[in-house]
């Protein structure tokens, strides 16, 4: 049985629609990511940061700000995965999703640096093997959060759940992505000229990233679903 993409599009949007307060994890990581980059890519050019640099690793600040932002990220957004997945079995429950996050945290952010170094390898190998393999392994923290698998076990279970299914994944990727991305330029292009267009073009892209986090959600506990069915 193939993934139904359409209908996990669909379905994503409307539980976004009645639980809007999913949104708040994307939002603050958005504003969060904003802060970063202000005081860890622009405040280095300082004169105050200046006297303090040359005491610094090379590139110390982008460091900083790189791993921040993976450490907040992988945290606000394994809130929102547990807060679509209580949304389709019932009620959304924001103190459950901080706790679940916060025991899985650990766990999380490691299968996230080997999720990130999968790419990245296979990125720069060849470009195809680095999208097949980010496309393969995108439901390893969904397994860890949901399911509570363990790191090398999630890769395993995303692996199996998207074999036969890696158009279906791939093409969910590419509706949201594209325009996210497209929106994102825009918008780093029109800030200099005028803020407030470029914050309505990111505040766009913060609502598509909800909803594609939703609908790989409801993608994920779809393909569950029936690699459960087929295995009785």
């Amino acid at each position: 049985m193939k993934l139904q993409v359409i209908q996990s599009i669909k379905q994503g949007l409307e539980i976004i629609i009645k639980n809007p307060v999913i949104l708040a994890p994307i939002v603050i990581n958005a504003v969060l990511n904003c802060i970063f980059i202000y005081f860890f890519v622009y405040t280095p050019k300082l004169a105050y940061f200046s006297k303090v640099a040359p005491v610094l690793p090379e590139h110390f600040a982008l460091y900083a700000y790189a791993i921040l932002s993976l450490l907040i990220s992988s945290f606000l957004l394994s809130m929102v995965c547990k807060m679509v997945y209580d949304a389709v079995k019932g009620n959304v429950s924001i103190s459950e999703a901080v706790s679940l996050s916060l025991r899985k945290f650990v766990f999380i952010f490691i299968a996230t640096i080997l999720y990130s170094l999968i790419g990245i390898i296979g990125l720069i190998a060849l470009i195809v093997p680095g999208i097949f393999l980010l496309n393969k392994f995108v439901f390893y923290n969904y397994a860890i959060l949901l399911d509570n698998t363990k790191i090398i076990d999630s890769f395993e279970k995303s692996w199996r759940i998207v074999t036969g299914n890696w158009w279906g994944v791939f093409w969910i990727h590419l509706i949201f992505l594209i325009p996210i991305m497209i929106l994102s330029t825009i918008a780093s292009i029109i800030a200099p000229v005028s803020v407030q267009v470029a914050i309505i073009l990111d505040f766009i892209s913060i609502l598509l990233s909800g909803w594609l986090m939703s609908v790989f959600t409801i993608a994920y506990i779809q393909l569950t679903k029936q690699e459960t069915t087929e295995t009785q």
